[in-house]
């Protein structure tokens, strides 16, 4: 009586076909695996394993996971969300006519999965349904799948055989990145999407081919190729791909990664207008040349492109290089053209550029534009340009301070915009009125050497640890009144250390005539070792690249030889040979 009365119980409990409603749940356990449904629709669930564990039995063990059609009066259509994902031990899927989605992540990282058998009324592929199958060697998509969303087979390194569903209208974002087996595409002929990042990183692709129908793209002049007809866009290429003479624009990733060898025998073409991001991306190509033509170069267009031997951008017509666009590439002799309007953040961050002339139509200097260009030697800011952006030669060892030629329009120089330069000589322009935190710090690249600074009448604000030294300072002012300050500005110890080392050791403070009493009242000004004053203050723009003449030895009057400045005359020895006298009240 008990064991009937607890079946039946069992049985009320248990959603029915008419009962059941959207989102219910339940279990079924078969053939040793713990199934979970849940109710989408009218008649029909979605499938995957219980929450609770995989298997009912652990000593159940099957190779192949065959999916049911049909469960309690219910049709199976899709495959749940997360559904069977990083399951290790299934070889082969088997899906189930009548399943028409497979959700996202359905079978995400399965690193043993080798075959899947797609339904004939398939139609939707998620977001990486597959991703991270390694193993898995074909796909054979059947005639109804219209869509395959974002990164659905990204890293299957072992698929060999694409084979696209003749309705197939959408390929997305790195729906293919990373197939590096992958040999050949041919696009059917009801495609009107393709990203050109979904074949990103298919390193052994050597063919591409578009139906003759299609009347979206088309892979012209055997180019090996997926070309937009609507405004002649090169979507997606490989390493056989020649670049038809009259595409207007080079796609987003259409090229990108790592090997990507597009056959370029006399550059972009003359048609190309514009390159898109990340369109060649980690390409080995040892030779570019991009036309005048060309207007925009988007971000991260050539970024990793570390094989360049050559590298030439014509005069005259480029007029933006985006964020990233040179970043990590190898490109020695490249000269910006002066055409150009914008230059993006990190544009040729550690590239291997050696000369940067910024064409006046620049205002600001973009954030970390050049930062750890460790080859960059020669630099010319040209009148026009304002502001010098946060990072934006950071790091350029190679920089001498001569070698850089500021404008008379510079205004900014922001934060750790020459951090880590080798600058031991520093002079800010006439007409800066900011400098921000960190712009000149470590710029001594011998530490025991001083850092000599000059700065000017028009300077209204100086940020913390600007001109931090790890030794001492000789600072130049031309300002009458001292600036309100920090303490830190010229050092940055404060972690118990001496943070006031670098005034106290060798600090030279030189001041207007007539201002060395009120430096001396204000703080912190009033720390450094020696204030003197000098007669007249200005410094004019050096053009030469010649270092600049720092002080050799100082002597007496009467010729004995003394450490510093003494309060009266000094005569100095420079190191260029010249010899000068120092007056000091």
């Amino acid at each position: 009586m008990n064991k009937v009365f607890f079946t039946l119980l069992i049985c009320l409990l248990m959603p029915t076909v008419s009962q059941a409603k959207i989102g219910d749940r339940f279990q079924v356990i078969e053939n040793g695996i713990r199934w979970l449904y849940t109710v989408i629709a009218d008649g029909e669930v979605e499938v995957g394993f219980d929450e609770m564990g995989w298997y009912y039995e652990s000593t159940y063990y099957v190779d192949s996971l065959i999916i049911p059609s049909e469960v309690r009066g219910y049709k199976v259509t899709r495959i749940a969300d997360s559904g069977f994902e990083e399951l290790p031990d299934f070889e082969t899927v088997v899906m189930p006519e009548g399943l028409r989605t497979i959700g996202k992540r359905a079978f995400r990282k399965n690193s043993m999965l080798v075959n899947v058998v797609f339904p004939e009324n398939l139609e939707v592929i998620g977001e990486e349904a597959f991703y991270g199958c390694f193993s898995l060697e074909e796909i054979n998509l059947k005639n109804h799948v219209k869509a395959i969303h974002e990164s659905a087979f990204w890293g299957c390194y072992s698929m060999r055989e694409l084979r696209l569903s003749e309705e197939l209208q959408t390929i997305e974002n790195w729906a293919f990145a990373y197939c590096r087996n992958l040999k050949s595409l041919y696009l059917p002929k009801n495609v009107s999407y393709i990203h050109g990042s979904s074949l990103w990183a298919c390193l052994g692709l050597e063919s591409i081919e578009v139906a003759e129908d299609n009347p979206y793209f088309d892979s012209r002049n055997n180019s090996n190729a997926v070309i937009k007809k609507e405004g002649d866009e090169l979507v997606c290429g490989c390493s056989t791909t020649i670049i038809p003479l009259n595409v207007r624009r080079i796609g987003d990733g259409a090229f990108c990664f790592q090997g990507n060898k597009p056959i370029l025998p006399e550059g972009i073409p003359n048609s190309v207008e514009s390159i898109g991001m990340d369109a060649f991306t980690g390409c080995t190509f040892d030779s570019l040349l991009i036309t005048k033509n060309v207007k925009i170069i988007d971000d991260m267009a050539f970024s990793g492109c570390t094989f360049l031997v050559a590298c030439k951008i014509e005069e005259g017509g480029l007029k933006v290089i985006g964020n990233g666009a040179f970043e990590r590439a190898k490109i020695p002799g490249l000269t910006i053209p002066l055409s150009v309007e914008v230059i993006g953040e990190r544009a040729f961050s550690q590239s291997t550029i050696q000369s940067a002339v910024i064409p006046s139509a620049i205002k600001t200097v973009s954030n970390h534009a050049f930062d750890d260009c460790r080859e960059l030697k020669s630099l010319e800011l040209q009148e026009g340009v304002e502001i010098i952006g946060g990072g934006a030669f950071s790091g350029c060892k190679k920089l001498v301070f001569n070698d850089i030629k500021f404008p008379s329009t510079l205004r900014v120089i922001e934060k750790g915009a020459f951090s880590y330069c080798n600058l031991s000589y520093i002079k800010i322009p006439d007409g800066v009125v900011k400098i921000g935190p960190r712009a000149f710090q470590y710029c001594n690249v011998n530490g025991f050497d001083p850092t000599s600074v000059y700065l000017p009448a028009s300077l209204k604000e100086i940020g913390d640890s600007a001109f931090f030294t790890a030794h001492s300072v000789q600072v130049t002012t031309a300002i009458p009144n001292p600036l309100p300050i920090k303490e830190t500005v010229f050092t940055c110890y404060d972690d118990g250390h001496d943070k006031l080392w670098t005034y106290r050791s060798n600090g030279v403070l030189t001041v207007p005539k007539g201002c060395a009493d009120l430096y001396k009242a204000t703080y912190p000004w009033s720390l450094f070792k020696n204030i003197r004053e000098i007669e007249h203050i200005g410094i004019d723009q050096q053009t030469t690249s010649k270092a600049p003449a720092v002080e050799k030895a100082r002597y007496t009057v009467g010729g004995v030889k003394t450490k510093s400045h003494i309060q009266g005359l000094t005569i100095v020895d420079m190191s260029d040979g010249s010899r000068c006298k120092v007056m000091v009240k």
